[in-house]
């Protein structure tokens, strides 16, 4: 959301997960129906709502017209960048820097695999061990069938 009776400033939302990697100056960006503006980080709030931190943004830039107080925006912080990075979206139980089985899809059956994991953000986690790109996994959470060696899918 922007707010401010002068300069105007965004406030992002981020996981606590992240809110200690979040740094003044960090860069990001807000995407608006009319485009996208660059910011940078002005401020994070020492307290956690609800799972979340809230961070206010700089804007940097090019303003275009329609940018006013009270506007509802989407953004990202640019917290860190992985190059040549393997990642699936965030399976629901799975967490950063740890190790889960996933259920891997081949044909039409599911085997277990143990993944190592990285770095996490809201939508994504990285791979850093026990898969190969073109790999597909079931995300779903799947603790009725953890007993099972593998599953045929239909």
């Amino acid at each position: 959301m922007m707010g401010s009776d002068s300069d105007l400033v965004v406030r992002l939302q981020a996981p606590q997960f992240n809110a200690d990697r979040i740094n003044l100056g960090t860069p990001g960006h807000i995407q608006t129906l009319a485009g996208k503006v660059g910011t940078v980080v002005q401020r994070s709030d020492p307290t956690v709502i609800d799972g979340k931190v809230n961070i206010e943004m700089a804007l940097v830039g090019q303003y275009f017209p329609g940018l006013r107080p009270e506007l509802t925006v989407g953004g990202n912080i640019e917290i860190d960048t992985i190059k040549n990075a393997l990642y699936i979206e965030l399976p629901e139980s799975v967490r950063a820097n740890s190790e889960q089985d996933l259920l891997k899809v081949v044909d039409d059956t599911g085997h277990w695999q143990k993944l190592r994991f990285g770095m996490q953000s809201d939508s994504l986690i990285e791979i850093k061990g026990g898969a190969a790109v073109g790999d597909r996994f079931v995300l779903s959470p799947l603790a009725n069938f953890s007993d099972a060696v593998s599953l045929k899918l239909e």
